[in-house]
């Protein structure tokens, strides 16, 4: 297998020889020997890396999450560095640039800020007459998809940006090509250079080490089981953030970890297991509060299902949404739990009391519709 970005050190494409390039990479932009992106392009002898472009995390991986980042230069290189994630930028900072790279390494979840900083930053280098190249790196999740379509009106936002399921089952690339078919970009603004020798399967079959796309992604566990416990982010339970486990354990100081653990066992899928966990949180929710909850383990010898991180998630909630101390928590007057989901119907249903099924079997209905459609593929569906 080989990603976009060893394919371009190798077979560079006729456009690109001596060209101006800006490159827009994270900490998991590195090549089979561990190399970062920008240090491979910026000594090419055939392209000139003359800016560096940063998403959330930074392009190394320095900041934590939601940390804005800052316009600067980059050590290694003495390149300037300007920011995509918490800061405004100027066009300008283009300016003489020939083609804008793409080397971003995503999860294969709709709530990853890498696809929404991508989107933003194509519509605005279209503007100005300069094509974005995608450097394609594949899917740790493989091509399956799961979970509710798209977002609606009002709940849009970086972790919102495609109108796609939550576990989507696309490349970066084929995300931009989902762009580019929605906004009717003009043919040639977005390429993209494909992974060679991927069919769509998952992480576990890639022959690689993980490298973390993220500080708190941790591994693939973590990624497979983040399309579902990212939604305890909307709420007032830790995700795990600030302890060893990010998205594997989730709890707080009133809750009744071994209850809970034995509630989930009678109704989780068959690939998840919950044990009774007791952790306390350098940062973020509870920090330095001993929080009972539970840890979730994937079954190996089970074939797992591409919504069963999802449905493990929704029972969770719906088994402490009724306690008193919990709370569906808010930013500037819209539940982030909506913004995530991409409708009001999760939690509204979860603080009904209705019937859990009924919700999930209408996910299960959208993810299938959706792979009927007309989203374009450049990998097999890994069916």
């Amino acid at each position: 297998m080989r990603p976009g970005l060893e394919r371009l050190a190798r077979e560079i494409p006729a456009d690109l020889r001596r060209a101006r390039v800006a490159l827009l990479a994270g900490p998991a932009s590195v090549d089979r020997r561990g190399e970062s992106a920008v240090d491979v392009l910026a000594r090419h002898k055939e392209i000139r890396l003359v800016r560096l472009l940063a998403a959330e995390h930074g392009l190394r991986g320095e900041h934590p999450a939601g940390e804005a980042v800052a316009h600067g230069t980059d050590a290694a290189t003495g390149l300037p560095v300007t920011s995509l994630y918490g800061r405004e930028w100027d066009q300008q900072a283009l300016a003489g640039v020939d083609a804008v790279l793409v080397d971003l390494q995503d999860i294969g979840c709709r709530y990853y800020t890498y696809p929404g900083t991508m989107r933003s930053l194509i519509l605005r280098v279209v503007r100005l007459g300069v094509p974005v190249w995608i450097l394609d790196r594949p899917n740790p999740l493989g091509a399956a998809v799961a979970g509710p379509v798209g977002v609606e009106p009002g709940l849009g936002s970086l972790v919102g940006a495609f109108p796609v399921p939550v576990r989507h089952g696309r490349t970066i690339g084929e995300l931009a090509l989902v762009l580019a078919q929605e906004e009717r970009l003009t043919a040639g603004a977005v390429r993209v250079l494909p992974v060679q020798g991927w069919q769509g399967e998952p992480f576990a079959r890639w022959g690689r080490p993980w490298v973390p796309p993220s500080p708190n992604s941790s591994g693939p566990e973590m990624a497979e089981l983040y399309p579902g416990m990212c939604l305890v982010e909307g709420t007032n339970l830790s995700e795990g953030r600030g302890t060893a486990y990010p998205f594997r354990q989730v709890g707080a100081p009133w809750l009744d970890g071994p209850a809970l653990a034995a509630a989930l066992r009678e109704r989780l899928p068959r690939a998840v297991r919950a044990r009774p966990v007791w952790f306390v949180p350098t940062a973020s929710k509870h920090a330095g509060q001993v929080c009972q909850g539970v840890f979730f383990d994937l079954e190996p010898r089970v074939r797992r299902e591409a919504d069963a991180a999802l449905d493990a998630a929704v029972l969770l909630l719906s088994l402490v949404c009724h306690h008193s101390e919990f709370r569906w928590l808010a930013h500037g007057g819209v539940h982030w739990v909506d913004r995530l989901s991409g409708s009001a119907r999760l939690r509204r249903d979860l603080d009904a009391g209705e019937d859990l099924p009924t919700l999930l079997e209408d996910w299960r209905q959208q993810a299938q519709a959706f792979e009927k459609g007309s989203a374009p593929r450049l990998y097999p569906s890994g069916r």
